[in-house]
């Protein structure tokens, strides 16, 4: 596989025009600039409304990520701490796995106060994954 083909995850905007924050005009503004650039990317939608309930929206984002991990060379993951906590762990090891470049983008600026505020567990995780 000599080109590059990234595997972006990230939220897009809500499938019923509701409220659109930063994080989903930041990521739509990267795919943007990946289309007008000509670099290759799949794009997996975070956007946990836009899927018919929470637990159906990690399913079908995991699922998508197995699908497409063999055939991109890096994983961009726009996320939020949720995202942080219950897709990246995931997304991380089965990156390294599979020899895979794994980063990260971090969104909202609240991640400090919420990672102190977090259990030891929670912490822990956070700190592998960042490391």
């Amino acid at each position: 596989m000599s080109t590059k083909r990234i595997l972006t995850i990230g939220p897009r905007y809500y499938k019923n025009n509701s409220k659109t924050g930063g994080i989903v005009v930041l990521f739509e503004n990267w795919i943007e600039f990946c289309r007008h650039q000509n670099i290759p990317i799949t794009i997996i939608d975070t956007t946990k409304p836009n899927y018919k309930n929470i637990i159906c929206a990690y399913l079908s984002i995991l699922l998508q990520f197995f699908r497409n991990l063999r055939t991109h060379n890096i994983i961009f993951l726009h996320g939020t701490f949720k995202d942080y906590l219950f897709i990246a762990p995931i997304i991380c090891l089965f990156s390294k796995i599979s020899n895979k470049k794994f980063y990260l983008r971090k969104f909202a600026g609240d991640f400090e106060a919420r990672f102190n505020a977090s259990s030891k567990l929670r912490k822990a995780i956070l700190k592998k994954l960042i490391q």
